[in-house]
């Protein structure tokens, strides 16, 4: 997320103490959608971009549930293949959950509106506070909390089965209901593409498309990568006439290595703007390159400035994804190997102003 293109996704007035960022004292903030908020607090630590003299900055506030998971998954972590810790803490967190599940698979505004001043949605739910020096306001933006092996939360622990495993509803896309800045382009990057309606997840391009038009976000260009041999046919056949025209398909392996023509992010870097809005995707299944090119973003302050939100399925040790297609990892010699490191990754990306996702 860059808070240059700020998305307010719940419409809900309410009161919150919440836990600040490095800190454990409490505030208060009122919220509602599609409107902005005054604030006195405009110490933010993350200056995003500038725009006529003028600075957009974002604070991410980890909620109260997503803490307590940040602070003891590493012994929460487990490599048994019924994570029994880990559901231990998932059954202490039934409140959570079964509200989690209500707000993320229906229309959010509308049940934020019948449940205002429900203490407990400021438990759940993170969020980014932006703030624009020049109209001195603040806004809210919303995100699905780091909870659990970084699935759905119900998965494994309260329900068995793939569906819930590649259940993409946990995850809060952003809206264009209420951006700062609207002259920019729409950029998906996909790595580890598969084609546009499958894939061994489920598909991915069709998803971002389908589920970000109805945030009201329309790409205006798509570039993916996959590595495995495809018949282009099988690929250009199920994408839609208005999708193949604005779409760049390489059937080819993306690379890690700095400025690659094949490393994703020489394109980023080439082709976004600051005003843009960059959504990256990387799943393919090779985790030392993955680890790489997710290292590269966290040290790069000019790609961190251009990318808004990243999806990244790590593949790491102390998930029992282990025993769902992954594989054992307690042995993989790649840097960042386990699920606490997961953590670390997603939460640090989010406080430098991405909103970054544990993709499926």
């Amino acid at each position: 997320m860059r808070s240059k293109r700020v998305s307010i996704v719940f419409a809900t007035t309410f009161i919150v103490s919440i836990w600040l960022s490095r800190s454990s004292s409490f505030f208060s903030c009122t919220s509602k959608l599609g409107t902005q908020y005054e604030t006195d607090r405009v110490n933010i630590s993350q200056n995003k971009y500038e725009y006529s003299n003028c600075k957009v900055s974002s604070e991410y506030v980890a909620s109260p549930w997503e803490r307590t998971w940040t602070e003891n998954i590493a012994l929460l972590k487990s490599d048994e293949r019924g994570w029994s810790r880990g559901c231990g803490q998932i059954q202490e967190d039934i409140k959570y959950l079964t509200l989690f599940q209500e707000l993320t698979n229906i229309e959010l505004a509308e049940t934020f509106i019948r449940r205002r001043n429900d203490e407990l949605l400021a438990q759940v739910f993170s969020y980014h506070q932006i703030y624009d020096s020049c109209t001195k306001k603040a806004q809210f933006m919303y995100i699905e909390p780091l909870v659990s092996f970084l699935r759905h939360p119900a998965a494994i622990c309260i329900q068995n089965g793939t569906g819930i495993l590649f259940d993409k509803s946990y995850i809060i896309l952003p809206s264009s209901e209420s951006i700062i800045r609207k002259e920019g382009k729409n950029y998906l990057f996909d790595v580890g593409a598969s084609v546009y309606d499958s894939g061994l997840g489920g598909d991915s391009q069709k998803w971002f498309v389908e589920n970000y038009r109805r945030k009201g976000i329309e790409f205006d260009h798509i570039y993916g990568w996959e590595a495995e041999t495809i018949d282009p046919l099988e690929q250009w056949n199920s994408v839609p006439p208005e999708i193949m025209r604005k779409t760049s398909w390489y059937n080819i392996a993306a690379s890690s290595e700095k400025e690659n023509p094949n490393n994703p992010w020489t394109f980023v870097r080439e082709i976004a703007k600051a005003e843009d809005f960059v959504a990256v995707k990387i799943d393919i299944d090779t985790p030392e390159i993955e680890i790489e090119l997710v290292s590269q973003l966290l040290e790069d302050p000019i790609l961190l400035n251009l990318v808004d939100e990243l999806y990244f399925e790590h593949h790491v040790h102390g998930s029992p994804m282990q025993y769902q297609g992954w594989g054992d990892l307690r042995n993989q010699n790649v840097s960042h190997p386990g699920v606490e490191d997961s953590y670390k990754i997603f939460k640090t990306l989010r406080e430098r102003g991405v909103r970054a996702h544990s993709w499926v």
